[in-house]
């Protein structure tokens, strides 16, 4: 059973994984090392959305300095589901906090793995929730209203995180 938080629905929080839908946007902050149970989370709650909306959804991975790279099954389970939802994706923004070679080398990973969202699906990989958030906003508007500020999704991602340091 999903949690509500201020005004986002969390679907899983642990010292690994937070997954949480905040208006359109599904939020998935890796913190340490990613399943295939969080795969299959992300994925429900995706679809959960789309079917009770009929509209498009947003996607903001975030992976913290501490966040392992996702091994060969996640990297698939979660090209199949871009492959199965990428007509329902606004758009997709990851971030990856750290600095150093590691990160540009996840960073280079994902880029190369691009191709998966197609022409269909803008895309956008930074350094921080900040430049996602602004990148994401115009993309997710419904009508020519974007439906949130670029700093209301920061904060929310900030309470998420929030979350597991309270407990």
């Amino acid at each position: 059973m999903p949690a509500v938080e201020v005004d986002s629905i969390v679907y899983a929080d642990d010292a690994d994984n937070c997954i949480a839908r905040w208006h359109n946007v599904l939020i998935i902050i890796r913190r340490r090392q990613q399943t295939l149970e969080n795969v299959d989370r992300t994925r429900r709650a995706a679809t959960e959305y789309l079917q009770s909306t009929g509209g498009k959804i947003g996607l903001l991975h975030v992976y913290e300095p501490a966040a392992e790279l996702p091994d060969r099954a996640c990297r698939q389970a979660t090209a199949k589901i871009f492959e199965e939802l990428r007509s329902e994706v606004a758009c997709a923004a990851i971030v990856f906090e750290g600095d150093g070679l590691r990160f540009a080398m996840m960073r280079l990973t994902v880029r190369a793995l691009g191709a998966l969202f197609g022409a269909s699906s803008p895309r956008f990989i930074c350094t921080n929730v900040d430049d996602a958030a602004r990148w994401m906003q115009p993309l997710l508007g419904s009508g020519g209203e974007p439906p949130f500020s670029p700093g209301t999704l920061v904060e929310a991602v900030a309470r998420l995180r929030g979350r597991i340091n309270a407990s």
